[in-house]
């Protein structure tokens, strides 16, 4: 049986149709997965704690060894660096504004897609300015006694940064973000506190 050529070109059109029906289907999936999937990038205000809540968080947690659920709150942000001038380690406790101030310069940074062995030893063999967020029992009883840490972000003077991520397992765990002048705009801003 022999096709015409009408059919031909009729079946020609279908095939390439078809593939680029598939070939776009595809460009569109890379796209989605390269930009929100686990493996893609972050946003920094997606990966940090709204400033407008962190303060009125709180959550269950069950301790393992005992059991028992306890209640946890919001306890303090706490910043943690070496002060070269006094030659000792600095920790300040900042305010809901001063980490909102930390927020908004950061928050429309994009994440680092490839991170390379200089980046990770930087942070290994560095001792990072240590911003954390502690949540606290919320239970009178246990105030002082458990403490969790809930945020942790890391900056170095090259003014790569990282955050970490809770419960991701893969890549160390950590968001690694790059924004020009950040370390030395935070070091300023804690040298405004203590004064």
């Amino acid at each position: 049986m022999r096709l015409n050529l009408g059919s031909k070109r009729e079946i020609k059109t279908i095939l390439i149709v078809l593939f680029l029906a598939i070939l776009v289907a595809g460009l569109i999936a890379f796209f989605f997965i390269f930009y929100y999937g686990p493996s893609g990038s972050y946003e920094a205000k997606n990966t940090l704690l709204d400033p407008n809540i962190i303060e009125r968080i709180n959550y269950p947690e069950k301790d393992p060894k005992s059991g028992k659920m306890f209640h946890y709150m919001f306890d303090r942000t706490e910043a943690t660096f070496f002060d070269i001038q006094k030659n000792k380690i600095q920790k300040i406790n900042l305010t809901s504004n001063q980490y909102k101030q930390l927020y908004e310069l950061v928050s429309s940074d994009r994440s680092i897609h490839f991170i390379t062995d200089e980046i990770l030893n930087a942070f290994i063999l560095s001792s990072p300015l240590q911003i954390t967020t502690y949540m606290m029992m919320a239970d009178p009883e246990y105030y002082s006694s458990k403490k969790n840490i809930l945020q942790n972000i890391q900056f170095l003077e090259n003014d790569n940064y990282r955050i970490q991520l809770q419960g991701k397992i893969e890549s160390g765990g950590w968001a690694y973000f790059h924004h020009p002048h950040i370390y030395q705009t935070i070091m300023q801003m804690f040298n405004q506190i203590e004064s």
